[in-house]
């Protein structure tokens, strides 16, 4: 056929091999002089569908069919008030180019630009598309207030749609020939069994994006809705950064073939340059007043050249009649795409080149940064698109600090002063590192004895066997309490070590074999004191039925690593209330005692972070040591125990009772079993 979609057309039909004579003598009294008159007839949808688009670039697409409506500039789409996005959409449909990670500050209009080149390609080169967000509500509220719009207010998209309203739902938007599906990181669910052939991931770094602890990285379960169109898809990448290590510096430090950056044109000299923060000015440089300099909008930017001064129209013009960059190169974005055809291609793009972002906001925003470290993060982050260092170190020990607390106490020999020993366990898939710490009533301890043991009947034996004498008398103490750390994995094949803590403690946590356990958990959140008590259980992990409700004591890690720490730095000065070391202690305790440092953690709060290496375990077993010894655990702390010699004394007074007034040789105190 040389013309598809007439409504009549002739086709010369010659007999076939397979037809017989007499069938062929029956369709030859229908023909007019060898010829076969048919009628082919296509819909209006077949048409529309069949009809091949002639292709253009999404920028231009964009300026005929796109219509903004929730926009501080209504109406149709202008290249011209954005064209640094230009590059960012044409670049997206080339045929080659498969990932498009876009490193951008706000109001930058970067996610209008992947609405956009949706919208392109739902005229011209349909596909299905699974728009990701970080959260469920972000997702719905995009698609609604966005997506949907986008659809409904173009012409040209409007005639895709199907007319059914339940294809037009918070679920899916289903059209003629393709589905957009929302999504969100944190669903598993919601990521998986849709073969697409465009991704949208906005805003990477937003904690949904972060929490893969379920299944697979939220990314990487996107690329594989890939898979299916291979060659053809394509998966955009954006976010503002927030810390080094986040998605979308890694991103685009490590998994891009080329970053482009946007160079402005001056209007003056006509040179092409990189706009940098430290060429924009204001008068009364770090003094000046950063509400003012916004406001009155005092701020401009210096051409590298000539020096000539752009305002905002100034620098909006220059902007019109740049262009991006190869970074590292002279080399023009449609040149460098022409000649190495990379599949993976990055955008670095900061605030002051946006025509909503003013160059006095971005220097009030820096005057700012320099009073407080949160605001010049958020000017890192949010106007020069970069990421903030992810922590600053607060405290940080060395080893040879640790041991600086060392004393002349022999290893498993308890102080004279010592009223009470408590003992930290942790529980490890390869065995239980423990503490030992004898206590003053006010607060000042010792450690007597550390170590690792393999099996429950070892610890068992130190909690409820052990014996350490006392320094400089006849005396011996056994522990008194024990806080048994009941986090961990699954290291069996039929239980979790989180299980069969609880089925230990159900058999050893009480008071008849003198020392008190308890089952110990850190708490996820930060707690308004330094513990609680959690919800009774009943329950395993696995369901198995406790013969008796359970309740662990939740701790604030951080709090209890702070006063830790506080301690050493006293027995270092001194002072009472510090923590103490044996003589013997050595430097794989010290090791893991600096295995943490205290950091500002990304949204300013400060938090202990492991830093070397994964085993900290005595710095975890000396915080449950020092919890079940503190006044505010359930029942009181050490602090309660009468003054060593008064106890003394009481020892003395209940073994010189005769036999029939309920004292013997050797038997504990009656102040002892207060616990």
């Amino acid at each position: 056929m040389t013309q598809l979609f007439e409504d009549k057309k002739e086709i010369r039909v010659t007999k076939p091999r397979w037809c017989s004579e007499q069938l062929w003598q029956t369709l030859t009294d229908a023909m007019v002089k060898g010829k076969l008159l048919v009628n082919v007839v296509f819909s209006r949808t077949e048409r529309k569908i069949l009809r091949k688009r002639k292709q253009i670039k999404p920028s231009v697409w964009s300026e005929k069919h796109r219509v903004l409506v929730k926009s501080v500039l209504p109406g149709l789409w202008k290249n011209s008030v954005t064209p640094y996005l230009v590059g960012i959409m044409d670049a997206a449909a080339r045929a080659f180019v498969r990932e498009i990670i876009t490193c951008k500050a706000p109001q930058t209009g970067v996610s209008e630009v992947i609405n956009n080149f949706i919208g392109s390609r739902i005229d011209m080169a349909p596909g299905d598309v699974l728009c990701t967000y970080p959260d469920e509500n972000t997702a719905k509220t995009n698609f609604k207030d966005r997506v949907l719009p986008m659809i409904t207010n173009s012409v040209r998209l409007r005639s895709y749609l199907t007319g059914r309203e339940k294809d037009l739902s918070a679920e899916r938007i289903n059209l003629q020939h393709m589905t957009l599906y929302p999504a969100w990181a944190g669903s598993v669910s919601s990521l998986a069994n849709k073969p697409v052939r465009y991704a949208n991931s906005d805003e990477i770094d937003k904690p949904g994006f972060g929490d893969s602890r379920k299944e697979a990285d939220p990314l990487d379960l996107i690329d594989k809705r890939l898979i299916t169109f291979r060659e053809i898809s394509k998966h955009f990448k954006t976010s503002t950064p927030s810390v080094v290590s986040g998605n979308i510096w890694r991103e685009l430090k490590n998994n891009t073939d080329v970053i482009f950056d946007f160079n402005a044109k001056c209007p003056g000299c006509g040179q092409l340059q990189l706009m940098k923060m430290e060429r924009i000015k204001w008068p009364g440089g770090s003094k000046a007043d950063p509400r003012k300099i916004k406001n009155k909008k005092l701020a401009w930017y210096e051409c590298e050249t000539c020096d000539s001064r752009w305002d905002d129209n100034i620098r909006n013009k220059a902007v019109r009649h740049g262009n991006w960059i190869a970074r590292g190169t002279t080399i023009a974005i449609d040149t460098y795409l022409d000649k190495f055809r990379p599949a993976n291609i990055g955008f670095h793009l900061p605030a002051w080149i946006s025509y909503f972002v003013s160059l006095s906001a971005c220097a009030a925003a820096f005057l700012e940064g320099q009073k407080s470290k949160k605001k010049l993060k958020d000017f890192q982050n949010s106007f020069a698109a970069l990421p903030w260092e992810e922590y600053e170190v607060l405290v940080k020990q060395e080893d040879e600090d640790i041991l600086k607390c060392k004393t002349e106490l022999a290893p498993q020999v308890v102080p004279a002063s010592a009223v009470a020993l408590t003992a930290g366990i942790d529980l490890h898939k390869i065995g239980f590192p423990y503490v030992v710490r004898a206590w003053a009533k006010d607060f000042t301890n010792w450690l007597i004895d550390y170590g690792q043991l393999g099996h429950w009947q070892d610890l068992e034996q130190l909690l409820f066997e052990t014996v350490y004498p006392v320094q400089d008398s006849d005396r011996s103490m056994k522990i008194w309490r024990a806080g048994l750390d009941t986090g961990g994995g699954k290291y069996k094949k039929d239980i979790s070590s989180t299980e069969e803590a609880y089925l230990w403690l159900q058999d050893n946590m009480g008071f008849s074999k003198g020392c008190r356990v308890w089952g110990v958990k850190g708490s996820s959140n930060p707690l308004p004191s330094k513990l609680k008590m959690g919800s009774v259980l009943n329950k395993t992990p696995s369901g198995k039925a406790l013969r008796m409700g359970m309740r662990l004591v939740l701790l604030d890690t951080d709090k209890f690593k702070d006063m830790f720490y506080e301690r050493m730095t006293k027995a270092v000065s001194g002072e009472a209330g510090g923590a103490w070391l044996h003589s013997q202690t050595q430097l794989d305790y010290a090791r893991q005692i600096t295995a943490e440092e205290k950091q500002i953690n990304p949204k300013g709060v400060e938090t202990w972070e492991l830093t070397r290496g994964k085993d900290n375990h005595f710095l975890d077993c000396e915080c449950l040591a020092s919890a079940v010894a503190d006044w505010e655990w359930p029942g009181g702390g050490v602090n309660l125990f009468p003054d060593p010699d008064q106890a003394r004394k009481n020892m003395e007074k209940e073994n010189n009772k005769p036999q029939g007034q309920g004292g013997r040789p050797g038997s504990r105190p009656s102040w002892f079993n207060k616990r």
